[in-house]
């Protein structure tokens, strides 16, 4: 930016200012910082232990025929106090979650390997608060017909994993965790990284994307169906 003062007569002047247009590269640098200080990420939550998880079973004979009131529960992620470091340095600010947990709530669905449709609606968080530990979750599987499958492998010990993601927002110091977007829950075989209870990632352009316009969208899987859509229609109209 560059001010200039031009004198038209003696005692009279104007003053303009004069903004050089950014560059392609400083227009890729802003859109950077942007994000810089954002990371996606999935938190595991293991539901091997004896208390991660109960339900009534139902039998005919000796025959196990269904298992009802299955429900999850655990610590998602611990504050600071209470694990200095879990995730090579990083650490999550207690409140973190306090914003976010208002809107997830508002429609807490359970989902089946990440996918947003209503044959992989598995159930329904029932509680998702912080307390001086952590994040502390509780989820229902349903009871329909059609989650028996999902009920019988989580009460045997064979769908082992609640996973969850989001964005996790850094303070200046690129360690402290001030901010959790949740974005989603979901019952997994497999967590998006097996050795690590939390991993993170950089945002790909499709989550950069839903960030700029989140509030037009339910939750970023409504955005992905949208998109999806759109390229559809455009490949059709091509």
């Amino acid at each position: 930016m560059k001010l200039c003062i031009v004198r038209d007569r003696p005692g009279r002047k104007f003053a303009f200012v004069h903004t050089r247009a950014k560059t392609r590269v400083e227009d890729q640098r802003a859109a950077s910082d942007e994000f810089e200080k954002m990371k996606r990420f999935d938190a595991a939550l293991s539901l091997e232990a004896q208390d991660a998880k109960s339900f009534t079973t139902h039998k005919e004979g000796d025959l196990v025929v269904d298992y009802s009131d299955v429900m999850i529960k655990g610590y998602l992620s611990t504050f600071k106090a209470t694990t200095e470091s879990d995730r090579q340095g990083d650490y999550v600010e207690p409140g973190a979650f306090k914003e976010t947990l208002r809107r997830f709530m508002q429609n807490p669905v359970l989902l089946r390997d990440h996918f947003n449709s209503t044959d992989n609606l598995s159930g329904s968080f029932s509680v998702a608060r912080e307390d001086t530990r952590g994040l502390y979750i509780e989820a229902n599987v349903s009871n329909a017909p059609d989650c028996k499958s999902i009920r019988f492998k989580v009460a045997e010990g064979h769908l082992r994993t609640l996973s969850m993601g989001g964005i996790f927002h850094y303070k200046e110091d690129g360690r402290g965790i001030f901010k959790v977007d949740l974005w989603e829950g979901s019952l997994t075989p497999i967590p998006a990284n097996p050795d690590a209870l939390v991993s993170v990632r950089s945002l790909n352009d499709s989550e950069k994307k839903f960030i700029k316009c989140a509030n037009q969208f339910a939750s970023y899987h409504h955005f992905l169906q949208a998109s999806q859509s759109m390229q559809n229609r455009a490949e059709v109209a091509a």
